[in-house]
């Protein structure tokens, strides 16, 4: 085999193995993002189907079911073909455990679509969830999924961060994690009020500013109001 041809097999060689490095990674991509898509779906829908309420997502559970009714959980079990729509983002933000990234999957109410096909159905209007926050640890060949913030079953997250109740600022981080559902923003300490620490921030959810109060003896869930002095 003269120069020339050598030259040409390892041009083709090279083209060849990154095609099917890009085919590797893309493959590896789509499973990671199904990954995340039945950790997060299995979780939204049987926490609202536990918790199903009118305030929640507009559905009233029933014992008994007569003429007429429906069931309230049909929503969350789409027919067959369809996923609910989601929108997964990295976030460069730090968790303090090592090996885990943070993902932002955010829905725009609780919408279906079939891509083959190409039908959408949409359920719930008055469903709330829209913002979730998640960690996943992709060291871990059998995936481990941390679910911090969001309208689901939530992770108990405390221990992963080094939080002092006689400084309030250390629980600064951990609530921006917490209340990523509110998309809050400028968290401050306002004062300690007997075995709670109170917090003002901004929502951009509600577009408005907001009280935060945080129960030592339950920290992993922050209470949310409307801003007072």
């Amino acid at each position: 085999m003269n120069n020339k041809s050598t030259m040409k097999h390892r041009i083709f060689s090279l083209i060849f193995l990154v095609k099917g490095l890009c085919v590797f990674s893309q493959s590896d991509s789509t499973k990671f993002n199904e990954f995340i898509y039945n950790n997060v779906y299995k979780n939204i829908a049987a926490f609202n189907i536990k918790y199903a309420s009118r305030s929640l997502n507009g559905a009233i559970p029933v014992k008994t079911f007569h003429e007429g009714d429906t069931f309230f959980y049909n929503p969350f079990l789409p027919d067959d073909g369809f996923k609910l729509e989601m929108k997964v983002q990295q976030l460069d933000w730090h968790y303090p455990r090592e090996g885990f990234m943070l993902y932002e999957v955010s829905l725009d109410g609780l919408k279906y679509n079939n891509a083959k096909a190409g039908l959408e159905q949409k359920n719930f209007y008055v469903w709330g969830g829209k913002y979730f926050l998640i960690a996943v640890n992709r060291s871990n060949h059998q995936g481990e999924v941390k679910f911090i913030s969001g309208q689901f079953f939530i992770h108990a997250i405390a221990d992963d961060f080094r939080l002092n109740e006689k400084d309030p600022l250390s629980y600064l981080d951990f609530l921006k994690f917490k209340l990523f559902r509110y998309q809050v923003e400028n968290i401050s300490f306002v004062k300690k009020k007997g075995k709670k620490l109170c917090y003002t921030g901004n929502s951009l959810l509600y577009n408005k500013r907001i009280n935060i109060e945080l129960a030592l003896k339950n920290i992993e869930f922050p209470v949310v109001s409307d801003y007072k002095e």
